[in-house]
Formats: C-alpha cells, sequence, structure tokens
C-alpha cells in the first residue's frame, strides 16, 4: 500500500511538473460572441482582439509567436486591458517592440492597469503608444465607423490612478453614450457591478490572472483583489443587459508559474441580434 501511494504521488508530481512549460508558454485562443439589438447591421461580424496581463512575458524572440496568433485572426480591432509591464519588470523593450508591431495588424486601443501606476510609468507608457499611433483610450470615448454606422468604444484607468472609488464610478457614468452600442475597456474583473450599474453593453477586462491555479474543469484558486476561489476570473458573464469577457491574462506577477491555465488571447466577434 505504501509503495502503491508512493508511486501515485511520484505519477502526480511528474505530470505536474511536465504541464508547467507548456501551461505557462503555450497560447490559447478563446472565442466568445456577443450578441445585442445593439450591434449595427454594419458592424455584424466584428472582431475584436484582447491582449490582457502580459506583464512583460515574450513568446517568442519579440513576441513573435504573439503577434503571428493575432495576426491570424484578422482583427478589425485589438485592445490591450492593461499590465503591458510589470513593476517588478519594466522591461521598455519588450513594450516598444509590441507597440511598433500591434498597430500593422489592426488599430490598437490602450488603458492601463495597476502595475503601470505601480511602477510610475503610466507617462513613458503613453509616449511609446504614441510615438506608435496607438489609442490611449484612459478616460476616454471614442466613436468607432462602418459604413455610415457607429458604436462607442470607452476606457477607464485603472482605479489606481483615482482618487476614490466614486471618482471611477462618477468617470464611468460620464464616458457612456446613451444611444448606440456602448464597449468599456477596464483592467478589473472584480469591478461587474459597477459596470451594469452604469449600463455598458459590452466589458473587456482581466486582472485576475485566471485565478492563477486553477482546478481542471473547475474555477481559479486566488485571484487579486478578490481573494479565494475568485467569482470572476474567465469566460462571459452577464446581468442586468451587460456582458463581461475576462481574459485569463498571458503573463504572471507575484507567483511566477500558472497551473492548468493557459494564456490567453481573447477574441469577441459582434453579432446583431
Amino acid at each position: 500500500m505504501k509503495k502503491f501511494i508512493l508511486r501515485f504521488l511520484l505519477a502526480v508530481f511528474i505530470i505536474f511538473a511536465v504541464s508547467i512549460w507548456p501551461g505557462n508558454n503555450w497560447l490559447q485562443i478563446s472565442n466568445y460572441t456577443f450578441k445585442s439589438k445593439n450591434v449595427p447591421q454594419e458592424f455584424n461580424g466584428f472582431k475584436i482582439v484582447q491582449i490582457s496581463d502580459l506583464h512583460c512575458k515574450e513568446f517568442g524572440k519579440h513576441n513573435s509567436r504573439l503577434l503571428k496568433h493575432v495576426k491570424k485572426l484578422k482583427p478589425d480591432i485589438i485592445v490591450l486591458t492593461g499590465d503591458v509591464i510589470d513593476y517588478k519588470v519594466m522591461n521598455m523593450v519588450m513594450v516598444e517592440s509590441l507597440a511598433e508591431q500591434l498597430p500593422k495588424i489592426a488599430p490598437v486601443y490602450y488603458i492601463t492597469g495597476n502595475h503601470e501606476h505601480w511602477s510610475d510609468l503610466v507617462k513613458d507608457m503613453e509616449i511609446i503608444m504614441k510615438d506608435n499611433d496607438i489609442n490611449l483610450m484612459d478616460n476616454e470615448r471614442k466613436k468607432i465607423k462602418r459604413d455610415g454606422a457607429k458604436i462607442y468604444l470607452s476606457g477607464i484607468a485603472d482605479p489606481e490612478g483615482f482618487k476614490s472609488n466614486s471618482d471611477f464610478t462618477k468617470k464611468l457614468k460620464k464616458l457612456r453614450k446613451n444611444r448606440e452600442l456602448n464597449i468599456l475597456l477596464s483592467h478589473r474583473a472584480e469591478r461587474f457591478q459597477q459596470y451594469t450599474e452604469t449600463g455598458y453593453d459590452l466589458v473587456f477586462a482581466g486582472h485576475a490572472h485566471g485565478g492563477q491555479f486553477r482546478i481542471p474543469f473547475g474555477g481559479g484558486i486566488v485571484s487579486p483583489n478578490q481573494g479565494y476561489f475568485p467569482k470572476y476570473t474567465d469566460g462571459m458573464h452577464v446581468k442586468d443587459g451587460t456582458s463581461m469577457v475576462i481574459s485569463r491574462g498571458l503573463g504572471n506577477s507575484v507567483i511566477p508559474f500558472r497551473v492548468f491555465n493557459r494564456p490567453e488571447i481573447v477574441v469577441v466577434t459582434l453579432e446583431t441580434e
């Protein structure tokens, strides 16, 4: 019996050890469809690719594998939902390379995450993004037009960039338009209730890293600002007319590796209901 237990534990350890590298380096594409009567017919099939929580990680030299996957997806726009850098790493060469290459694929829209603010590199990131014609979306709203129709894309800075939670909520309300489709870029998935209360149709979020360690066929184990067994770690969540898509992210930060939680590129296709 003792030998059986030892062999079983050894087998579990080997499976765990072998899965670590691919589980942290093999990219996964997750596809979602957002259907709404607010999606204009002209935007039917409009494809949005989300990159989140890269934390300075590179997939191939100069992120060649990441860029290859994104290009193959043929997005209409690309959204970067924060934590492109990591406050412990701050590899600006990686950021510059990515910022140079992504706009060659599709228009790019960027918001900050908590790590941009923790590193005090918000201004540096803005300069790099501007120099490469990437749209800065912190507390901004832009109109996206297609064949005469329009939708609205808003971005909210990470809460670290606000003095209070009430200021964060006020800005959310101010950014939202009363008509047309309203899409929001926000780093924090745990603030879903605030997004529903302000009436956004579709939200792109991250920050949770998929719960970092995932139970097979189950959820995540731990997440910043949500604690153990967090509610919002991945997938599409729908409440009171608001849909939130959460990226599990691409890189790691405080915890240096993932378990059963592959790095993820998110794709959302808009469809008219």
